[in-house]
């Protein structure tokens, strides 16, 4: 099979088509997106320890040389040193429950009053002296405070979910499945679908929130299936630094990917979604991959172009 070009490529992370584990790259040059079984690269060539994570895989944001081949198939770079035998496959990562489960706090939609909470922090921990006595420095506290420590010891969150999207709301019923189903890279489109919506809302200046896992209705769906069975990570940890990862690559700023919290909760009925925070934005224009423009309306972002864009770069210049 003939070679027909080398070029550069960023690898942007790893997901499983048609059953296969493949690498999304794009080419460094043209920005165009591809994918290459992940077994192609590991087992036959030797890739500098700098370009490998501790699982021994090619890291996202590693650049190596790949060769395009005919009938459209990529082969590692000629520069790399062949190993003597190929390696055997890697065994894909999958995610347990008690991974997924671990340290999510428990949502049961009712806003309970402080004496409710006190009661329940009691009958918990009333043999637990070290705990009592961290509860009686709070007791005293404004009620919030109360509230945020007797949340945290009970592991469980009471405030109610918005009725539906609004200036500072945003759905979304997936992490990794877009509304319309696609072939190819759908993960990774689905990041930055919610990316443009972080980076609308930053651009609009409101502190606002991405629920995940939440239909357009406002209902419970989850994300637990969709992290125990369809991406290659061992620990919500791990998903959700490639997720932070992602939004690094796109957006180019660390300020505010810094300022971006992810906090998970879990239904009575073990359904899973994520509250993603973004906190009001006094920073730079944020621009999505380097071009793209952001803002949010009412309910719904959208792409400013062409003279919008100018003005709004214009009147934002000082912000």
């Amino acid at each position: 099979m003939e070679t027909k070009s080398h070029f550069n490529a960023r690898i942007m992370g790893c997901d499983r088509l048609n059953n296969v584990q493949c690498y999304r790259f794009e080419d460094v040059e043209t920005r165009e997106l591809g994918t290459v079984p992940c077994w192609c690269l590991d087992n036959f060539v030797l890739f500098e320890d700098a370009l490998l994570d501790q699982e021994g895989h090619l890291r996202i944001g590693a650049e190596v040389q790949l060769r395009r081949m005919e009938g459209g198939k990529f082969y590692p770079g000629t520069i790399y040193k062949k190993r003597d035998v190929p390696a055997k496959p890697k065994q894909s990562k999958s995610m347990t429950k008690e991974a997924l489960y671990d340290g999510i706090l428990s949502y049961d939609g009712i806003q309970v009053d402080i004496s409710t909470l006190w009661e329940q922090f009691i009958k918990r921990y009333g043999d637990s002296a070290d705990v009592l006595v961290e509860g009686l420095k709070v007791r005293n506290e404004p009620v919030e405070e109360q509230r945020e420590f007797l949340k945290s010891q009970l592991g469980k969150d009471c405030a109610k979910l918005p009725i539906q999207e609004g200036a500072n709301v945003e759905f979304k019923s997936s992490f990794i499945h877009t509304a319309a189903t696609v072939k190819n890279n759908e993960r990774l489109l689905q990041y930055r679908n919610i990316f443009a919506e972080i980076a609308a809302f930053a651009n609009s200046h409101v502190e606002a929130c991405i629920y995940v896992g939440i239909s357009n209705d406002g209902s419970i769906r989850g994300v637990e299936d969709e992290l125990l069975n369809e991406v290659p990570f061992a620990t919500r940890a791990d998903f959700e630094a490639d997720f932070i990862n992602q939004l690094h690559m796109a957006s180019h700023n660390n300020m505010l990917v810094s300022s971006i919290s992810l906090r998970w909760y879990k239904t009575d009925d073990n359904h899973i979604f994520c509250v993603i925070g973004i906190p009001k934005w006094e920073g730079e224009i944020i621009l999505l991959n380097g071009t793209e423009l952001y803002v949010r309306g009412t309910a719904s972002k959208r792409q400013l172009k062409d003279n919008d864009l100018i003005r709004y770069i214009v009147s934002n210049s000082n912000h």
